[in-house]
């Protein structure tokens, strides 16, 4: 019976999923309001159509293969083969759920590559929005790896310790916990990563910028 839940909760979340996408997609597609309608230019309009079409058509695709991984996963108990595998190699529960979370994010991303590869060579770049090279793929894709797995296993592996360790009040710790630490990249995560992904460089003076600061003044923003 909760199997039969699981599965059918997976798929009602793809169709639902896959039904708003299409919606949004239509909706695109009607004319701009009157009132607004001399802000868009024809070709970059239809242009812009084709775009969201195609990143959708992908989407779905996408998705209809993890939904059809995940519901093979539950129909033979591969969650639980997997679990069992690590449990007996590990004898520490925060690392036991660590290995079985980082081991479904690996999958995960293994499903997710030749897409992601087709996003970013085939898709990105016939419309003019790729400036990626095969190299820097493969280093966005190792880094963002690396800081995944540094940042979120040891924030995973804090809100595991906090539930064995406070488990009536758990929900309250791990809240101040995550709250803190959204708080912390709010502030500081331009700074600390996005340069590994991206050189940034100063804004040069001139209208753009002009435009921007009085902007900031206006909602009594300091840039600083």
């Amino acid at each position: 019976m909760l199997l039969e839940a699981l599965v059918l909760i997976v798929l009602t979340t793809f169709v639902l999923e896959s039904i708003l996408d299409e919606l949004n997609q239509r909706s695109a597609q009607n004319a701009p309001d009157p009132l607004v309608a001399h802000l868009y230019d024809a070709k970059e309009r239809d242009r812009s159509i084709s775009y969201g079409r195609e990143r959708n058509q992908l989407g779905l695709l996408m998705g209809a293969v993890t939904t059809v991984a995940m519901i093979l996963a539950l129909a033979f108990g591969w969650f639980a083969d997997l679990d069992a595998f690590i449990s007996e190699r590990v004898d520490n529960s925060i690392l036991v759920s660590l290995f079985f979370i980082g081991a479904l994010g690996f999958i995960s991303w293994i499903l997710s590559l030749p897409f992601a590869i087709r996003s970013t060579f085939v898709i990105e770049a016939k419309y003019g929005f790729n400036k990626s090279t095969p190299k820097t793929f493969i280093l966005d894709t190792v880094k963002g790896t690396v800081v995944g797995v540094l940042i979120g296993g040891a924030l995973l592996g804090a809100v595991i310790w906090l539930y064995e360790r406070f488990t009536d009040r758990f929900w309250l710790y791990a809240w101040l916990l995550v709250a803190g630490f959204s708080i912390f990249m709010f502030m500081f995560g331009t700074k600390l990563i996005l340069p590994l992904f991206n050189k940034l460089t100063p804004l040069e003076d001139g209208e753009l910028k002009s435009d921007i600061s009085k902007y900031c003044q206006s909602q009594g923003y300091a840039l600083g």
